[in-house]
């Protein structure tokens, strides 16, 4: 993250990340330990050890080093990308039906697509939960793709994929 805070002297700043989708405060710094003390010239600061999908609020400060005074915070609010969504696995098929589910995990919905790329098929669909139904596919005894992504405020994470054939009777 970065800021363009102005300062009357080149204070040093302090940061501290405040996860928001939980009542205790986490938190963390450049190091994921703990509240950070920048240098007077930077104004950015990798945080790391942050959890996917959530939603944090990181208070910037300039801090006076003589006497410790600090100033107003300046807010900068944020949202970690999604996990990939993770253990894909086929719980059932028919001649026109394909089931699958993945691992929970934090996210608000999820994006999946299936296509046949021999008939050019390709459906689209979102669930809030981990476990998925495609109906009526077309084809009999073919491949389908199916791709599975994590939606967490607009961001969306990379597809998880896995293919599956219907059966032919």
């Amino acid at each position: 993250m970065s800021w363009n805070l102005k300062t009357r002297k080149k204070f040093p700043f302090q940061v501290a990340v405040e996860n928001l989708d939980r009542s205790d405060l986490d938190e963390v710094d450049g190091n994921g330990s703990g509240n950070e003390l920048v240098g007077a010239l930077k104004r950015s600061l990798l945080v790391e050890g942050l959890e996917a999908g959530t939603r944090y609020a990181a208070s910037v400060f300039a801090v006076d080093e003589t006497s410790g005074d600090k100033s107003e915070a300046t807010i900068i609010e944020f949202v970690t990308l999604p996990e990939i969504p993770k253990i894909l696995k086929i719980l059932k098929r028919t001649k026109n039906l394909i089931q699958l589910s993945w691992e929970k995990q934090r996210a608000e919905k999820f994006i999946l697509k299936i296509a046949n790329e021999d008939s050019g098929f390709i459906k689209t669909a979102e669930t809030e939960m981990n476990k998925f139904t495609f109906r009526d596919l077309p084809e009999v005894n073919a491949e389908y793709s199916v791709s599975v992504s994590a939606i967490v405020e607009d961001l969306r994470s990379d597809a998880a994929n896995i293919s599956a054939f219907t059966l032919s009777n």
